[in-house]
């Protein structure tokens, strides 16, 4: 199965970077300045005619903060993005009976929109929240793209459901030092096991406005099709998560990844290379978010999170963990628990 999200080979869609781009434009930026290192015209960008590779996609978002001297730019951008900005996916979600049947639209076919993210909506009791899992790992663009999608998704469950419904969102990386609580219409809270967007789950089954069923099942389909497509594709590193995640508490190594993915380790290094990442970069995401997961809503003894988690003893966990998240293990546990 090929990886579709190579350093050289175009498979990104440009909705997004498009949208972006337009919005420079308009707010007076040149295009020739925006698209410096990418090999496409004004025309082909502006009109999201061309894929790019991830690697450009980087590139393009790299600039544009740059350009603009913004760091905060992902916050202004999803101020901007609508539910009109879905396409097919935004009729299909207006369409529907209730805020949890179009959230679950989105969830289902947003990788034909934005293959870079994976959304997912859990719901327990009155508590609701729309998680954004990183594809491939944003590394520099991490800010930007959680940023711009999060505030995107609370612009989008604000439309179909109303102004107050949406509590706060998260992210897992630190507090930036030039973080201003003002630029953000919506409350931030740093170092969480995931990025997400928190709600108010008893409004999920409310009737919404208009339904058109048939309009609905039309698109429905339309994009079950594509996504069929989009699947026999699925990226190298999406993969990799799935054979890392199969047993959670017996994490593969390289050798043992690679054979279920039926290539060879060399092979393996070489495409993560690619990708600029590595195995051990991979299995540390997962690893984190697991870690987050434990210490906010368990009670296991923090020697026994280490062992779940693959670590010879706990200190060699406590180091890693520090190094994720500035924070001890115990620090962390006492600010976020949740039990």
């Amino acid at each position: 199965m090929r990886d579709t999200f190579g350093a050289t080979e175009p498979a990104v869609p440009t909705y997004f970077p498009s949208a972006l781009f337009r919005w420079l434009l308009s707010e007076g930026y040149q295009a020739d300045t925006l698209l410096v290192g990418l090999p496409f015209t004004k025309q082909e960008f502006e009109r999201g005619e061309v894929n790019v590779t991830f690697n450009q996609h980087k590139v393009f978002i790299t600039r544009c903060i740059s350009v603009t001297q913004n760091p905060r730019l992902g916050l202004a951008f999803g101020q901007h993005l609508q539910l009109t900005d879905l396409g097919l996916l935004g009729y299909a979600a207006s369409s529907c009976a209730t805020l949890h049947e179009a959230l679950q639209v989105i969830v289902d076919y947003f990788k034909l929109r934005g293959p870079l993210l994976k959304l997912t909506l859990n719901v327990n009791g009155d508590k609701a929240v729309l998680e954004v899992f990183e594809v491939l790992n944003y590394d520099t663009i991490r800010a930007f793209m959680c940023e711009a999608a999060l505030i995107a998704i609370r612009n989008i469950i604000r439309l179909l459901a109303g102004d107050n419904i949406v509590q706060y969102a998260t992210v897992t990386y630190a507090k930036p030092d030039d973080w201003d609580a003002q630029s953000s219409s919506l409350v931030f809270k740093f170092n969480q096991a995931q990025h997400g967007v928190y709600f108010d789950g008893t409004y999920l089954n409310a009737t919404m406005g208009s339904v058109d069923i048939k309009t609905q099942l039309m698109i429905k389909q339309l994009c079950e099709n594509m996504l069929a497509k989009v699947s026999q594709q699925e990226g190298m590193i999406t993969r990799l998560s799935h054979v890392i995640l199969h047993q959670p508490d017996q994490f593969p190594n390289l050798k043992e990844a690679a054979k279920a993915l039926a290539t060879s380790p060399r092979t393996l290094r070489r495409e993560l290379q690619n990708l600029g990442t590595t195995y051990q970069k991979e299995l540390d995401v997962i690893r984190r978010r697991i870690a987050m997961e434990y210490l906010s809503n368990t009670t296991l003894p923090i020697e026994t999170i280490s062992q779940r988690l693959g670590y010879i003893n706990a200190p060699s966990f406590a180091r890693a963990f520090k190094r994720w998240t500035t924070l001890s293990a115990s620090q962390y546990r006492n600010r976020y628990k949740s039990v």
